[in-house]
């Protein structure tokens, strides 16, 4: 009866301890951004692994690109007063394996890209696998006047990581249970 008991208490104890949100604050993340070209992807420039900070922009390319993250998503800027535009792929690479899992674009105001290098598509393309997080974008030689899109990228559903004194009650819990049996 007291093993139930004890097992019970830990149980209930553990319902009581906090969870924590995995995110993004403190990983490491890099940018590459690719021009669409006849013969494949060019790429345009790579952007060092910066640590992701919030409040802060993590990238900001000559005022022209942003890309803040944020514990739960990121949100991706781009503004340029006249745009001969090219199809851009923009490639986000976290160091810590799973950061952008169950990120997916949540609003979007980039054209997709056109049929010139591939199929017409409604959406910017979006990929993600988790480490790596690829958006193309933009339809190729075409005049934009006062280009500005941003695109939005948070959870598809929410993520909770047990706090390891969670862990730890029922760990105490279970090793009751046994030192009882024992007795």
């Amino acid at each position: 009866m007291k093993t139930l008991v004890a097992l019970a208490f830990a149980l209930c104890m553990s319902m009581f301890v906090s969870t924590a949100s995995a995110g993004m604050i403190g990983t490491q993340v890099s940018l590459s951004l690719y021009k669409m070209t006849a013969s494949g992807p060019s790429l345009l420039f790579n952007l060092p692994a910066t640590t992701v900070v919030d409040p802060g922009v993590e990238f900001s390319f000559g005022g022209a690109l942003t890309a803040n993250f944020t514990d739960t998503g990121m949100s991706l800027h781009f503004a340029l007063a006249d745009w001969h535009s090219d199809e851009l792929t923009f490639t986000f690479t976290d160091s810590t394996a799973g950061a952008f899992t169950g990120l997916s674009v949540t609003s979007n105001t980039f054209p997709a890209p056109n049929a010139a290098n591939g199929p017409i598509t409604t959406q910017p393309l979006f990929t993600n696998n988790g480490t790596v997080l690829s958006f193309s974008c933009c339809s190729q030689n075409l005049f934009y006047a006062n280009a500005d899109f941003t695109a939005t990228f948070g959870p598809g559903s929410s993520s909770t990581v047990p706090e390891p004194a969670t862990v730890a009650l029922v760990g105490v819990g279970i090793a009751a249970l046994g030192t009882r049996r024992r007795r």
